[in-house]
This record gives C-alpha cells, structure tokens and sequence, in this order.
C-alpha cells in the first residue's frame, strides 16, 4: 500500500517536473533488496514512461536490469 502510493507520487512529480530525476536507495539490505523486486516486477509496466537506472559505487550507472544489485536507484520521465 505505501509503496503504491509512493510510485504514484513519483509519477505525479515527474509529470510535473519532466527535466528532474528521482534517486533514491533503501535505509537497509532488505529495503533495497525490495526496491529491486519491486522496479523488477514492474519494469515493463514502469518502462512505458520511464528510463530507470541502477547506481554502482559513486561513479557507475546503468541501465536497470532485473535481479541485479545496486546501490541507488534513478528513475526519469522518458525523453
């Protein structure tokens, strides 16, 4: 339930503010571990209207691929 409603407040924002990114990461191992579950479940769905990325390190970001661990997250309006 909250994480319905967080999704739909980053879609209102980037509705909104198209130029901007959304980054964000877990406060732990589990949260992150569901982050990624979650962006994975839904990536097709997600993908109609954003590009999503996963962070590696400080220096590191790729395209979001499903089961693989990152350490941040970075979702934008697509272009």
């Amino acid at each position: 339930m909250v994480m319905a409603t967080v999704i739909q407040i980053v879609e209102e924002f980037l509705k909104i503010k198209p130029e901007y990114f959304v980054i964000f990461k877990g406060s732990d191992e589990r949260r992150q571990r569901l982050y990624r579950i979650i962006i994975s479940r839904e990536l097709l769905k997600i993908q109609k209207k954003f590009d999503i990325f996963g962070g590696i390190g400080e220096d590191s970001i790729v395209n979001f691929e499903p089961n693989k661990e990152y350490d941040f997250y970075i979702i934008r309006q697509k272009r």
